[in-house]
């Protein structure tokens, strides 16, 4: 994974420049990467936070039929983060 949670968005943004020169590709703009990566950054904790609580209970041995909603919710965004990207 290129992005490191902890790093600066300037350290990913290097990463993904020496990846794009290996490829063969263009480098992004700061920018775009910042965006992208505060955007992805922001979707990861949005889905911990709604899936985090059923793990627990799961591993204590409880399911409910509640926990259907966040579950939607969470693939939800997970989705969003897929507009716009090829395949």
């Amino acid at each position: 994974m290129l992005d490191d949670p902890t790093a600066a968005a300037a350290e990913t943004w290097r990463r993904v420049g020496v990846v794009a020169d290996r490829l063969g590709l263009p480098r992004p703009g700061y920018d775009t990467v910042r965006r992208t990566l505060l955007d992805g950054r922001r979707r990861r904790a949005e889905i911990s936070r709604l899936l985090d609580p059923i793990a627990v209970d799961l591993a204590r041995g409880r399911v409910s039929i509640a926990h259907h909603e966040r579950i939607r919710a969470a693939v939800e965004i997970a989705g969003d983060g897929r507009k716009g990207r090829r395949h």
